[in-house]
């Protein structure tokens, strides 16, 4: 037997939109919202004249960026390198002094280790204090030395360190 025919309707003719265009169906076969190609043209034009404008601007910014970055890195390092030459000339200026003291001018240690003190940057100073209480002490100034060991002992217990014990060793000294 042969196999009855199937009726087969006519397709309709496009549906026409306000602008005279063919309507798209608000979903497409597989549900998701159909697209108007013409509109999506003119997104995608309009997407591509942005990155034109934003390519640059970001490209712009980055670079600033980065070269204040680079910029702030090199002061850091001018900064460290400045702190660094400031520290071994404090250094050198506290083996003067000792060298002083060891010397016997007492008048030029102390005037050298309160140049040291005087320093707002200054790196030495609780060694300075300590050493100038020494040479107080040499000179039998009790009274400054003893308030040089305290300082030296207090404020910059720290940063003498070693030179800690040799602070109230001379602080006992000068006691007696």
């Amino acid at each position: 037997k042969a196999p009855a025919p199937v009726a087969v309707e006519p397709a309709a003719p496009p549906v026409r939109g306000r602008a005279g265009k063919i309507a798209v169906p608000a979903k497409s076969r597989h549900g998701r919202k159909a697209i108007d190609p013409e509109a999506a043209a003119r997104r995608k034009e309009k997407a591509r004249k942005l990155m034109m404008i934003a390519i640059p601007v970001v490209v712009i910014i980055g670079l600033g960026i980065g070269g204040f970055l680079l910029w702030q890195s090199a002061a850091k390092d001018r900064a460290a390198k400045t702190m660094a030459d400031k520290k071994k000339a404090q250094e050198e200026a506290l083996i003067d002094a000792k060298a002083e003291l060891g010397s016997g001018d007492y008048e030029k240690a102390i005037k050298a280790f309160n140049e040291l003190i005087a320093d707002p940057d200054g790196f030495e100073k609780g060694r300075a204090f300590a050493q100038r209480g020494e040479t107080y002490l040499r000179m039998k100034k009790f009274p400054e030395a003893i308030a040089d060991f305290k300082t030296a002992t207090g404020q910059y217990k720290s940063e003498i360190g070693g030179s800690l014990w040799n602070a109230h060793f001379g602080q006992a000294r000068a006691c007696v």
